[in-house]
C-alpha cells in the first residue's frame, strides 16, 4: 500500500484553496470557459469573504443586480450570439401532448372550396438547386408546375406569398447574420431575364437578401403572367415579391384592397391571405409552411374561424397535416389568447431562449399562468412577465422579482452562474425585443402592421451590418462593483497598472500577489 506524506496533501489542499478562492472572487471576470461552475455554499461565500478579510465591504445582493459577464449568460452565448432554442418542440405540445394524432392524409370532404396558401420562400427552400434546371427560366416553369398542378375540382384558389426584405432595421438580420457566417461569401446575381444561368453554387446566391428579393420578384411576375390563362372558376394570388410592398396581384385582375398589406414576412402575409379567402366563402384552408411560428399564429387567428383549417407540413412523400382548429378548441382560451407572447419571450428566430430552460419546461408555467403573459405583444406592463420566469426558474418566492431569485440562488450554491435567471436590467431588455415580435405576430390579421422602428424599444442598437442587440444597461462586474476586483500584479504591485492601485482597493488573497509584502499604496 503506498504511503501518503501529509506534508504534500496539506500543500495540495493550500494551492486548490487558494485556486478556489481565486477563481470565486474572480468569478466576474468571465474567462475563455463558458461553463462557469460554483462548487459548494462555502466556497460561494469566499467571494464576500476574501474581500471583506483585505477591509472592503462586500453586499453580494447589489453585486448579483449586474451580470456576471459582459453578456448575460442566462440568454448568451460568451461570443453575445443569441441562445437558440428547439422551436418543433412546440408542435408535440400542441398536438401529441393534447391527445391529438396528426394525420399522414387529408380527411375526404366533398364539395369543400378549398384555398391553398403558399409560403414561396418555403418552397424556394424546399427545392434548391434543381438538377434538371440551367436557366432561371428552367427554375420558374418547375416552381410554376409544383404551384399551378395543386388545382383541382375542389381547390380554386391558391396564394403564394414571400418575404420582404426591408433593409438594415429588420430584427431578421440578427438571424441572417448568423446563417450567412456559415456560408463562404455571398455571389449577387441579377435576375433581367429569363435565359440567366443558375449558379453554380446556389447556397452562395440564395444567402444575399437582394438576390432573394430579384428572384421572388421574377417568381411573382411568371406567376401572373401564367394565371393568365387559368380557367375562369381559378384564381392565383400572389403578394411580397414586388417591389412596392403593398402590391397584391390576381389572375383575375381584380382590386384587392384588403391583402394589400406592409408586412415584411410571408409567415404574417399566410394569416392575412387565410382570414381573406374564408371571408370570401372558402370552407377549407390548406397552409403549407413548415414554420412553428406559423402554426401557433393559425392556432391564435384561424381555430375559432367557421372553416376547416389545416398546415401541411413534411416531405411530398411524407405529408403532415395538423388540424388547427380542433388543436385551438383543445387548448385553454387564455392559452391560445397568449400563445405568441409565450413564443416570443421564450425563444424564437429573434429572442433569446433561456440556458437550460427550453420550450417544454417552459409549457408547463405557461399552462398554469398563461395569464401572466396577457402583456407581451399587447404593451403591457412587464411585472408579470419577470413572475412567469421566476416561476420556471423554481424561484421560492416568483413575486419578488429576478434580482431576489438570483441572490437566493447564489446562497445555496447548487448552480452554475449561467443557470441563473437574468438580471432584471437584462430580462427588461429582453421583454422589450419579445413584446416587440409577439406584436408584429398579433397584427397578422391586418394589413397594415403598426409597430415603429425596434430602435425605439431599446432592446436594439444600430450597427455597423444591421441592428444588434442590447443585452444590458448596467455595467458587468466587476466594472459596476470595485470591491472584486483583484489584479494579476507579480512584482508586489509597484508597477501604476495595479488595478486595486487604480480603483482605491487594498489587495487580497485573490491578487496574484497574495497580499503578502504588496506595495500598492492603497494598503499601506
Amino acid at each position: 500500500m503506498a504511503t501518503v506524506n501529509p506534508v504534500a496533501v496539506l500543500k495540495r489542499k493550500r494551492e486548490s484553496d487558494q485556486n478556489i478562492d481565486h477563481k470565486l472572487c474572480l468569478i466576474c471576470q468571465i474567462t475563455k470557459t463558458e461553463k462557469l461552475k460554483v462548487a459548494s455554499d462555502e466556497g460561494k461565500k469566499r467571494v464576500r469573504d476574501v474581500a471583506a478579510q483585505a477591509g472592503r465591504n462586500v453586499e453580494m445582493e447589489e453585486i448579483l443586480k449586474h451580470e456576471l459577464s459582459p453578456v448575460p449568460l442566462s440568454l448568451s452565448k460568451l461570443n453575445g450570439e443569441m441562445n437558440s432554442v428547439i422551436k418543433a418542440d412546440l408542435l408535440d405540445l400542441v398536438t401529441i401532448d393534447q391527445g391529438i394524432e396528426i394525420s399522414s392524409t387529408l380527411p375526404e370532404t366533398q364539395g369543400a372550396k378549398t384555398c391553398i396558401l403558399i409560403d414561396g420562400h418555403a418552397l424556394i427552400q424546399a427545392l434548391g438547386k434543381p438538377s434538371n434546371c440551367r436557366t432561371f427560366d428552367d427554375y420558374a416553369n418547375l416552381f410554376l408546375k409544383i404551384v399551378f398542378r395543386k388545382f383541382n375540382g375542389s381547390v380554386k384558389r391558391i396564394d403564394v406569398v414571400f418575404d420582404r426584405y426591408i433593409g438594415n432595421e429588420s430584427i431578421k438580420t440578427v438571424t441572417r447574420g448568423k446563417r450567412a457566417g456559415k456560408t463562404k461569401r455571398p455571389i449577387r446575381k441579377v435576375i433581367d431575364i429569363g435565359t440567366v444561368p443558375l449558379p453554380q453554387v446556389w447556397a452562395q446566391f440564395i444567402m444575399l437578401d437582394e438576390n432573394k428579393a430579384n428572384l421572388a420578384l421574377f417568381l411573382s411576375q411568371r406567376i401572373i403572367e401564367n394565371g393568365a390563362n387559368l380557367e375562369q372558376m381559378y384564381e392565383i394570388i400572389t403578394a411580397g415579391g414586388f417591389e412596392e410592398p403593398h402590391i397584391t396581384k390576381s389572375s383575375r385582375e381584380v382590386n384587392m384592397p384588403l391583402l394589400q398589406a406592409d408586412h415584411e414576412e410571408a409567415d404574417t402575409r399566410l394569416i392575412l391571405h387565410a382570414v381573406n379567402a374564408v371571408a370570401n366563402g372558402y370552407t377549407r384552408i390548406l397552409v403549407e409552411c413548415r414554420d412553428t411560428d406559423v402554426i401557433l399564429m393559425m392556432i391564435h387567428f384561424l381555430g375559432h374561424l367557421q372553416a376547416e383549417i389545416w398546415m401541411v407540413s413534411g416531405t411530398a412523400k411524407q405529408r403532415k397535416y395538423y388540424p388547427i382548429s380542433e388543436i385551438s378548441r383543445k387548448l385553454p382560451k387564455s392559452v391560445v389568447d397568449n400563445i405568441l407572447g409565450f413564443h416570443a419571450l421564450t425563444g424564437c428566430d429573434t429572442t433569446s431562449s433561456f440556458t437550460g430552460h427550453g420550450k417544454k419546461t417552459c409549457w408547463k408555467v405557461f399552462l398554469e399562468h398563461p395569464q401572466l403573459l396577457d402583456g407581451v405583444g399587447r404593451d403591457g406592463p412587464t411585472a408579470q412577465s419577470e413572475e412567469f420566469v421566476c416561476r420556471f426558474y423554481g424561484a421560492t418566492n416568483p413575486l419578488a422579482g429576478v434580482d431576489k431569485a438570483r441572490h437566493v440562488m447564489f446562497q445555496k450554491g447548487k448552480k452554475a452562474v449561467e443557470m441563473f435567471p437574468p438580471t432584471k436590467d437584462a430580462l427588461e431588455l429582453h421583454l422589450s425585443r419579445a413584446n416587440y415580435q409577439a406584436k408584429i405576430w398579433l397584427q397578422a390579421n391586418i394589413p397594415q402592421i403598426k409597430i415603429g422602428s425596434p430602435l425605439d424599444t431599446g432592446g436594439w442598437k444600430k450597427g455597423s451590418d444591421g441592428i444588434e442587440i442590447v443585452w444590458c444597461h448596467l455595467p458587468a462586474v466587476p466594472n459596476a462593483c470595485i470591491e472584486l476586483v483583484s489584479c494579476g500584479c507579480t512584482t508586489k504591485c509597484k508597477m501604476a497598472s495595479c488595478k486595486c492601485n487604480k480603483s482605491g482597493q487594498i489587495c487580497t488573497p485573490a491578487c496574484a500577489c497574495n497580499a503578502d509584502n504588496c506595495r500598492n499604496p492603497a494598503g499601506l
